[in-house]
């Protein structure tokens, strides 16, 4: 454990990372708050009040926005020399709680994870034009496995059989999103509860 506990200019750089992230139409759904005062690091919720449910009736893409963020602080966390832990999958009782940072490591490793990547997180845009339709190069192929292979998890590459195979099966799939209305036996995402950004006596 790191012997200084993280300033709030620290803190707020991590946030600031985190909240660059990108976000289905940029809508952000997700907050973040400090953990409890004997802990050092970040909580991220999910955010229903600015989840956008005509296209995301099931939540799926605020989850992917989460995911961002967290990847952001992570990649973040060199800068004031932390080593960030993510566990998972975090407190099941709470649905909006969606990853709790761990941020009282310091860093160890000569070669910490993103230190490289972090310039890039200010030029952050959203996107607007049409995807091009021309095929992924392998090389990239293989540069996102290995990343994914150094953050201990499997990446697995479809073919459009296989898109269209998970995209069809289960919530969130084609219809999801559809303005005739949700499936019938489908829920859609939790009713918005109040803010979850209180610091809870943090100083």
């Amino acid at each position: 454990m790191s012997d200084q506990a993280l300033t709030l200019e620290q803190l707020q750089l991590l946030a600031g990372a985190a909240g660059a992230a990108p976000s289905i139409h940029n809508s952000r759904p997700r907050r973040f708050r400090l953990p409890p005062p004997d802990a050092d690091g970040l909580v991220v919720y999910g955010d229903p009040q600015r989840a956008v449910r005509l296209t995301d009736l099931y939540g799926r893409a605020l989850h992917v926005s989460a995911g961002a963020a967290v990847f952001n602080l992570r990649v973040a966390a060199a800068r004031p020399g932390r080593d960030p832990r993510v566990p998972l999958p975090p407190d099941r009782a709470d649905s909006h709680l969606l990853a709790v940072a761990d941020l009282s490591l310091p860093v160890m490793s000569p070669d910490p994870f993103g230190r490289d990547l972090y310039p890039a997180v200010r030029h952050r845009h959203s996107g607007r034009q049409p995807f091009a339709n021309r095929d992924v190069p392998e090389a990239v192929f293989g540069g996102l496995i290995t990343a994914c292979v150094d953050g201990g998890v499997l990446l697995s590459l479809l073919e459009e059989a296989g898109v269209r195979r998970v995209l069809s099966a289960g919530p969130g799939g084609p219809r999801a999103g559809h303005c005739g209305g949700r499936p019938r036996g489908r829920r859609p995402l939790p009713s918005p509860r109040p803010p979850l950004c209180e610091q809870r006596g943090r100083r």
